[in-house]
């Protein structure tokens, strides 16, 4: 209290403590997101996400369902991955691609253009 009795309160002080580790975050899920840019000649980049360590394969099919790549085909720790995908050698049209891990299986489409 003051010397007159009242008493007076401040506002309260945040604290931030920085530790100097840079932690980084890790994906919550497993999920496959859209090639960029789309469509694409001749290469794109497909991103997809591993919430924990898991065999991961990654393939990319034309419309009729055959495989025309295999991209990854092995266990990835958990962490967000960026893949280049170059694709000189296929023709224009639509592809799906296929992300299989942890029991899941994502698909998306993505358009090729010469």
């Amino acid at each position: 209290s003051d010397i007159d009795g009242t008493i007076n309160y401040t506002e309260p002080v945040q604290v931030t403590v920085v530790t100097g580790v840079d932690e980084k975050p890790m994906p919550q899920a497993f999920a496959l997101n859209q090639n960029y840019p789309n469509p694409f000649n001749p290469s794109t980049v497909i991103r997809y996400e591993v919430p924990s360590e898991s065999r991961v394969t990654l393939e990319v099919f034309n419309l009729i369902g055959q495989k025309v790549a295999t991209l990854v085909d092995e266990v990835k720790p958990a962490g967000f991955y960026a893949l280049p995908f170059n694709a000189p050698g296929l023709t224009s049209g639509v592809y799906m691609y296929k992300l299989s891990a942890g029991g899941l299986s994502f698909t998306k489409k993505m358009v090729l253009m010469k």
